[in-house]
Formats: C-alpha cells, sequence, structure tokens
C-alpha cells in the first residue's frame, strides 16, 4: 500500500493567503517607493513566510528535509556557478 499523504489544508489556505497579499497589496505598495530591488523587504519576507507555511502544507512532517533539499541544492548551485565564472576567467 502507498502511504497516504497527509494534506493540511488550513495551513496550505493560509500559505496561499499570505501569498495573494504578499503579492496583491504589499507589492505595489513597496514598488511605488522602491527604487533598488532590497527596498522590497516586506514583499520577501510575505514571500518567504508564504513559501515555508506552502511547503509545510503539504510535506508535513518531511518539512525539514525539504528545507535540508533547498540548502543542498542552493549550495549545489553556487558552487558550480563560481566553479564556471572562474573559468570564464
Amino acid at each position: 500500500m502507498k502511504p497516504k499523504i497527509n494534506i493540511k489544508k488550513p495551513v496550505l489556505m493560509a500559505g496561499v493567503t499570505i501569498l495573494a497579499i504578499s503579492l496583491c497589496i504589499i507589492l505595489p505598495l513597496e514598488y511605488s517607493k522602491a527604487n533598488f530591488i532590497s527596498d522590497l523587504s516586506y514583499t520577501f519576507l510575505g514571500l518567504t513566510l508564504a513559501i515555508l507555511t506552502i511547503m509545510y502544507g503539504l510535506m508535513g512532517k518531511h518539512f525539514f528535509k525539504g528545507l535540508l533539499f533547498l540548502f543542498l541544492a542552493s549550495f549545489v548551485v553556487w558552487c558550480v556557478g563560481n566553479c564556471y565564472f572562474h573559468i570564464q576567467m
């Protein structure tokens, strides 16, 4: 038998709501005042919270394995990118 995936609907709805608020309300307000991409701090904070909430809702108890995979994958991409650009120079 396949293991049943336990999707937490209230957590997913909260993540989607945070994502919608971040993209539809916070981003336009900050974008009108921003000169640089670093000025969009509340937008990035909202997007990060939304992605983490959605990940937890989908992955459940395997949430930390998903975070570990994301960090390792980003580290590998960073290392490969650094090696590639050092070869180009």
